[in-house]
C-alpha cells in the first residue's frame, strides 16, 4: 500500500512540474512572435525546446 501511495504522489509530482514546463514554453514561444526580424524570430523558436 505505502508503496502504491509513494507512486502516485511522485506521479502528482511531476504532472506538475510538467505543466510549469509547458507554461514556460508556451510564454517564451509568445515572446519570440514580438521579435519583428523573421531570422531572429525563427531562431527563437528553434531555440525553444520541442518546438515544431
Amino acid at each position: 500500500m505505502r508503496i502504491l501511495l509513494t507512486l502516485l504522489i511522485l506521479s502528482l509530482l511531476s504532472a506538475c512540474g510538467s505543466s510549469s514546463y509547458d507554461q514556460s514554453r508556451e510564454w517564451r514561444l509568445q515572446e519570440c512572435e514580438k521579435i519583428l526580424d523573421d531570422l531572429d524570430r525563427g531562431n527563437c523558436k528553434k531555440n525553444t525546446p520541442h518546438y515544431q
